[in-house]
């Protein structure tokens, strides 16, 4: 549970500078991608990910700048144009945010992640969901029938949760519980139903199921 991790990724922290001490890992709010990137050296990685989103990015690099002790970070398109990290839409933060978690061994455990459509155009929600699928090791079937203790410590997972049809649109049927809530004995609780058809529906009542 110590891995467990909530992101709510912020414009503002996305935008924001590094100081050379600062963390080198990525906040929660999105704050220290420039330091995250530099210590990685994920510069080509990440911007191999995303422009696989966002066609005309050719790289992504960290602008030191020592007087000022501060790192930014910098996407440069394929017609030389270069943009700090504060001139960048919402989306293309966002995008930017989960390539640089996605390039980062490091990073273990469990990522929850809202809504992550919020700020994201319609059309660039297929690729958005392939690039939070990179946050997680789907390497599923190697870990098949191992014990708990030989599991290996750097397994990602992802949880979203979301309210957008087009989402659910794009994930498999596997990847999909409905959450409901229950009123019983004076509390709320909530409940999980997954598809029929599904490993996680073996064994329940058809009624706990519930249909795309």
């Amino acid at each position: 549970m110590q891995s467990w991790r909530l992101l709510q990724l912020e414009p503002t922290a996305l935008r924001t500078p590094d100081q050379f001490r600062s963390p080198s890992h990525v906040s929660p709010t999105g704050l220290h991608l420039p330091n995250a990137v530099l210590r990685c050296d994920s510069g080509n990685q990440v911007a191999g990910l995303l422009a696989e989103l966002l066609p005309g990015i050719q790289s992504v690099i960290v602008d030191v700048d020592k007087p000022r002790q501060a790192n930014t970070l910098i996407v440069r398109l394929r017609d030389k144009q270069s943009y700090a990290a504060s001139a960048l839409s919402d989306g293309t933060l966002r995008f930017l945010a989960l390539a640089v978690l996605a390039s980062d061994d490091s990073e273990r455990g469990l990522t929850c992640l809202e809504e992550p459509e919020n700020g994201i155009h319609p059309s660039r929600i297929p690729q958005m969901i392939d690039l939070v699928r990179n946050l997680a090791d789907v390497r599923h079937e190697e870990y098949e029938g191992m014990a708990d203790e030989e599991m290996p410590d750097y397994i990602r997972q992802v949880i979203i949760n979301t309210h957008s049809p087009l989402v659910v649109a794009e994930l498999q049927s596997d990847e999909i519980l409905m959450a409901e809530t229950l009123h019983w004995k004076g509390g709320d609780w909530v409940n999980f139903r997954p598809l029929p058809g599904t490993w996680r529906a073996a064994g329940l009542e058809p009624t706990r199921l519930v249909a795309r």
